[in-house]
């Protein structure tokens, strides 16, 4: 067989075994587990980190565009499109792939849930997102605060 075939052969192998451990037939994956202390100190972290890199954006539109930053609905629609939404999103996923503490997968998954949620009334109403205080993601920084991690928004 010639180094070509080989690694042909190789190739194909890998793909085999990567879909046998793939799981199927409609079968959960396990969710990583994290002691409830880490997980509240780290999404912690993530929160004022989004809050930080959003304040800042928020900061720098206004500069950019004046008294008139938010003045009309295509501004708002930029702003939450292109800063607000995109932070929102990595805030989630990096929430999500924390884990779950054991005996929490329900209050986590309340919180995950309520983000997006969130995401959808932002992008559905960008008005909203941006005039209001924290707008559509005060119900999950509620739940957030709740289990422990002080969200600012």
């Amino acid at each position: 067989m010639g180094k070509r075939s080989a690694v042909l052969c190789l190739g194909v192998l890998m793909l085999a075994l990567l879909g046998v451990g793939c799981g199927g037939g409609g079968e959960e994956t396990a969710t990583a587990q994290i002691a409830k202390p880490a997980f509240v100190a780290k999404a912690q972290a993530i929160c004022e980190k989004t809050y930080t890199k959003v304040q800042g954006e928020y900061e720098q539109f206004v500069k950019e565009n004046g008294e008139t930053a938010f003045d009309d609905l295509d501004s708002m629609e930029e702003y939450t499109d292109d800063t607000l939404i995109p932070a929102r999103e990595q805030q989630l996923e990096e929430v999500r792939d924390l884990g779950v503490p054991p005996g929490d997968e329900e209050k986590v998954e309340a919180i995950l849930v309520a983000y997006e949620k969130g995401l959808d009334e932002a992008d559905e109403d960008p008005e909203n997102a941006v005039t209001s205080a924290y707008g559509p993601f005060v119900p999950a920084a509620e739940l957030l605060k709740a289990y422990g991690a002080d969200c600012r928004y």
